[in-house]
C-alpha cells in the first residue's frame, strides 16, 4: 500500500511557488486558466533504518523575513535575532523510561542560550553524560552543509530547517564510524526558497552558529 502526504497550498502567487518549488515543475498561463505541470518527488523516510529514532528539528534563519512574506506575520525572538536559529521540535527516546517524549514548536520560542543548550542536552539523551563521538558525528556532517552553502550561489534559504537524527539504541558510539552510522544530518522544508546570485551568508552563518553551540556541550580537554 502506498502512502500520500499532501499539504494544503496558500492562495496565489504563494501557493503556485510553493507547488514549483516542492514538485520542481514550471507553470504557463493562459488566459484566465493557470497550467501548472510538476514531476512529483518521492520523500524519503531518513528514519527507517534506526530502530529508536531521536529528533532534533532546527530552523534557519528565523528571525530573517523572506521577499513575499508579511514582517507582523512573524514574532521575533531573542535568541533567534543573535544566533539566527531555533529549535523548531525535538522527538526523543528516553532510554531510562524506555518512551518516547516530544516538545513541539512552542518549546523553543522563547529559549534563552542556558534554554537551548538544556534542548540540545535533552535531544542527546546526556542524563548520564555526553557523548562526544555522537555531537562530533554531527558536527562532521554539518560542516559538509556549511562548506556546500558557503560555494553555492544559486539559492536564498529562508525559515529552511535542518533535521538531526540518531539511533538511541541501547549500546552507543564510542568511536567516529560508530557514531557516523547511527546519526544522519539533512536540508529539508524548502517552501521559502529562491533564485540568488549570491552566497547565502546569513544561512550559513546561522549552521555556523549552531555548531558553535554544539561544541559548546562537548567535554573539556585537560
Amino acid at each position: 500500500m502506498t502512502t500520500y502526504v499532501v499539504g494544503s497550498l496558500p492562495p496565489p502567487p504563494e501557493g503556485t511557488r510553493y507547488v514549483l518549488r516542492q514538485a520542481g515543475g514550471h507553470h504557463e498561463q493562459n488566459g484566465d486558466n493557470l497550467v501548472i505541470q510538476v514531476q512529483f518527488l518521492k520523500v524519503e523516510d531518513i528514519t527507517r533504518r534506526f530502530q529508536r529514532p531521536c529528533i532534533l528539528d532546527i530552523k534557519l534563519k528565523a528571525d530573517v523575513h523572506d521577499p513575499f512574506s508579511a514582517h507582523s506575520s512573524h514574532p521575533i525572538y531573542t535568541f533567534a535575532q543573535k544566533y539566527n536559529f531555533l529549535i523548531d521540535g525535538i522527538q526523543v527516546y528516553h532510554k531510562n523510561t524506555n518512551r518516547y517524549v516530544s516538545f513541539g514548536k512552542s518549546f523553543g520560542r522563547w529559549l534563552d542560550e542556558d534554554g537551548v543548550e538544556r534542548g540540545l542536552l535533552t535531544f542527546l539523551n546526556a542524563d548520564s553524560g555526553v557523548n562526544e563521538f555522537l555531537i562530533c558525528a554531527f558536527l562532521e556532517r554539518l560542516e559538509k552543509i556549511k562548506t556546500w552553502a558557503n560555494q553555492q550561489c544559486h539559492f536564498s534559504f529562508y525559515r529552511s530547517s535542518l533535521l538531526l537524527v540518531y539511533d538511541a539504541v541501547d549500546h552507543p558510539a564510542f568511536n567516529r564510524n560508530e557514531a557516523l552510522a547511527i546519526t544522519d544530518v539533512r536540508m529539508v522544508d524548502f517552501a521559502k526558497v529562491y533564485s540568488s546570485s549570491e552566497t547565502d551568508c546569513k544561512y550559513e552563518n546561522a549552521i555556523g552558529n549552531f555548531m558553535q553551540c554544539l561544541r559548546k556541550l562537548l567535554p573539556c580537554k585537560k
